[in-house]
C-alpha cells in the first residue's frame, strides 16, 4: 500500500534532492535516489513519487534502457 502511495513528504524530498541535482537530465536509478535521501521507503515507493510528480508536470521523466529513472 505504502509503495502505491507514498507519504507526501516523501514526494517532496524525492523532488528537493531533484532539485539540488546539477546534471540535466538527472539519469539515476530509483534505488540511488533511495538511498541519497535516506529512506527507508522501498525504491518503488520513490518510481511512485516519481510518477506523481511527472504526471502533475513537475518534472519530465525520460524512460531510458537500464532501470534509469
Amino acid at each position: 500500500m505504502e509503495n502505491a502511495n507514498p507519504p507526501a513528504e516523501l514526494v517532496k524530498k524525492v523532488y528537493e534532492f531533484l532539485c539540488v541535482q546539477t546534471d540535466d537530465p538527472i539519469e539515476m536509478t530509483a534505488e540511488m535516489i533511495r538511498e541519497r535521501v535516506n529512506t527507508q521507503m522501498s525504491s518503488e515507493a520513490i518510481n511512485t513519487a516519481l510518477q506523481i510528480l511527472a504526471k502533475t508536470n513537475v518534472i519530465e521523466r525520460f524512460e531510458v534502457g537500464g532501470g534509469l529513472a
